[in-house]
């Protein structure tokens, strides 16, 4: 009940309860889950950990953890999280596409693997883009099967999902790359539209255009460059400093509630 109504001896109880049965997942799940709306995803990660069997059922428990994984780089831990959240949301795309992030950050053979869902759901948008932005990553070159497996692939995708942005991002690279500047064009105009400040199809543009020999347009899409990348470093900045508050905050708290009459010194 405590734990539930979010009381603040609830965490307290729980600690007992873990002090007597150290193996005890659903403590350690509630712990777990304590810790990740702490933002203390270091405490929360070493709850999880010993909570399997409580949460391996439940999405949400397993969202938490694998977000805890992500943030504090443990990108091989993450992955069999992962696989096992596709499991009980076999139809939820964005686990799909998180997972492949993580298989490729973490080095591992997420083309065999893209290539092998590919098999069972050949016209998925997400698993074509992911199939095209790992082969442009590769440098694929035209002229080469690859090359034209990756076009395709990221065609199929816009075709089954028109407003995917990042699709046409990696079919305007792709583009560029085969020296087709007016269909880069075209696909960077179309990203734009949706977002006048992606800085990816704005860098695309600028580029394309030069190649066209069109360059009427590129001081001010330069300009435009350089404020969507300041703002971008800005919001980073600022949730980094709203990170930093919430940490002295926390530490704040803990050291007051140390310094309380009958607390325990070290």
């Amino acid at each position: 009940m405590e734990y539930n109504a979010g009381r603040p001896d609830a965490r307290a109880l729980l600690d007992r309860l873990v002090a007597l049965s150290p193996r005890e997942p659903t403590a350690h799940a509630m712990l777990g889950a304590l810790a990740f709306r702490d933002k203390d995803c270091e405490l929360a990660v070493t709850h999880f950990k010993q909570s399997w069997e409580a949460i391996n059922g439940r999405p949400e428990a397993l969202i938490e953890y694998v977000d805890c994984l992500f943030q504090t780089r443990r990108l091989e831990e993450a992955i069999p999280v992962f696989n096992r959240i596709t499991e009980l949301l076999p139809s939820n795309w964005h686990v799909r596409y998180d997972l492949a992030v993580v298989q490729f950050r973490a080095n591992h053979n997420v083309e065999a693997d893209v290539h092998s869902r590919l098999q069972e759901s050949p016209d998925d948008p997400i698993l074509n883009y992911l199939l095209a932005e790992i082969l442009s990553r590769k440098g694929v070159q035209p002229g080469t099967l690859e090359f034209q497996e990756a076009v395709s692939a990221a065609r199929r995708s816009i075709q089954r999902n028109p407003d995917f942005v990042l699709a046409h991002n990696v079919l305007s690279k792709l583009y560029l790359r085969a020296g087709m500047a007016h269909e880069a064009i075209a696909q960077s105009r179309l990203v734009l539209k949706a977002d006048p400040n992606d800085q990816a199809a704005l860098y695309h543009l600028i580029m394309a255009l030069r190649k066209s020999g069109n360059s009427s347009e590129i001081p001010a899409l330069v300009q435009r460059l350089a404020q969507a990348t300041t703002s971008a470093r800005e919001r980073e900045a600022d949730i980094n400093r709203f990170k930093l508050v919430e940490q002295g905050v926390k530490q704040d708290k803990d050291t007051t509630s140390s310094q309380r009459p009958g607390s325990t010194a070290n």
